[in-house]
């Protein structure tokens, strides 16, 4: 059952359109991740969801009622929408204590205080701050903090939750552990969720669904598994981090296998996950740098039977620690290779001979068709000025 429902949701924020036509129906108990880079649009569709933000055109439904219909000039103040708010700021109220912060919604609605502060008391027990009810917030960690805002968020039980990018001021760690705790409560409360991100992990871990936005618009949605192995667009695969992006011809297609030549190479690659091509489609590969795997560093190789068996030039090695970032040539192609550090071989040396294969299951093909010529990549995105994006975010 559907308990969210975005139908042509535009903002516009004087000549720039933050919002266009985003359409999103969330069931009952899905948590969903809005997934994109700053200025995509992302929070400005969730502050339109909470009443923060009022839409240029659509409607938005939560539960059985209407909450915005512009066609019709109708819109409910946002304390009449039966929701709960985690901000990134957390937002919350310093000279009060925990317990206060967590009970304030409640005795806004004038339940008595006991009633008020036993139910504060669960949602502290819920995320694992019940011993720190008379402390006050200013003398808890920016992760404790975190956590009284949630508890403030879920105290009232709403029907749904937001969260706009709640865990970005926190450290590596920290981020890392919220992440487990709001996908445990997730699971423990059954709440619906729409939980805005820039960070492709937490969507990923967290997630039931991801809607990948940019330059206002939701361009693919999906479960991550589908997100994630087969990108709608070159922009999406390389906002994801699909580090080669090939053109190419296929050459022959069927049973979800296809063998693709990519531009200018002496031979084909062998691709598992071809679904919907068929011979004579112009593509583009797209391969993460995990996917290139090298064999031993010279031509007589124990995977020569081995499809997508490439010779290649070590043209420059980053060592990051964990792994060495290899930039090799293939028939004129330049082509990312990450060698984790490990198994008893050496990293690939600068200005080697090298041999790797490419898995034909960690390669996706995206049509050559699927965007206009305006659209920018994800570099270009990221690089962008911010007063060429307005305030969407």
């Amino acid at each position: 059952m559907s308990i969210v429902g975005i139908d042509g949701l535009t903002k516009r924020f004087g000549g720039v359109t933050a919002v266009d036509r985003v359409s999103l129906d969330i069931g009952d108990g899905e948590f969903v991740a809005l997934l994109g880079p700053s200025g995509c649009g992302k929070t400005t569709t969730l502050r339109c969801v909470a009443g923060l933000e009022s839409p240029d055109e659509g409607t938005i439904r939560l539960g059985s009622g209407t909450v915005v219909d512009r066609s019709r000039g109708y819109e409910l103040p946002p304390h009449k929408r039966d929701i709960g708010m985690v901000f990134q700021s957390y937002a919350l109220w310093p000279h009060m204590s925990v317990i206060q912060n967590v009970s304030y919604p409640l005795r806004l609605k004038r339940q008595r205080k006991q009633a008020a502060q036993a139910k504060a008391m669960e949602a502290l027990e819920l995320v694992g701050l019940a011993n720190y009810a008379a402390r006050s917030v200013s003398a808890l960690s920016g992760g404790q903090q975190q956590r009284v805002a949630l508890a403030r968020a879920l105290v009232r039980e709403p029907s749904v939750l937001l969260l706009d990018e709640p865990l970005s001021n926190l450290d590596a760690a920290l981020r890392t552990q919220m992440r487990g705790e709001l996908k445990r409560i997730h699971e423990q409360t059954g709440s619906t969720m729409i939980y805005v991100t820039h960070d492709q992990e937490e969507a990923v871990s967290m997630s039931d669904r991801i809607a990948v936005m940019h330059d206002g618009r939701a361009v693919q949605i999906g479960s991550p598994r589908e997100v994630f192995d087969a990108p709608s667009s070159r922009w999406v695969a390389e906002f994801l981090g699909y580090e080669n992006i090939l053109p190419g011809l296929v050459e022959a297609a069927g049973d979800g296998h296809a063998r693709v030549r990519p531009d200018g190479w002496d031979t084909s690659l062998t691709c598992t996950r071809a679904a919907g091509c068929s011979a004579g489609d112009r593509v583009r590969l797209a391969i993460r740098s995990t996917a290139l795997l090298f064999d031993h560093f010279d031509s007589s190789s124990d995977f020569a039977d081995r499809p997508n068996r490439l010779d290649v030039k070590v043209l420059r090695s980053t060592f990051l620690g964990t792994a060495t970032d290899h930039e090799v040539s293939a028939f004129g192609s330049r082509l990312v290779a990450k060698q984790i550090v490990g198994g008893g071989r050496p990293a690939a040396p600068q200005g080697a001979d090298a041999v790797v294969w490419i898995e034909p299951g960690q390669i996706a093909l995206i049509p050559a068709n699927d965007e206009p010529a305006d659209v920018r990549t994800a570099d270009e995105l990221a690089t962008a000025k911010p007063a060429a994006r307005g305030r969407a975010s």
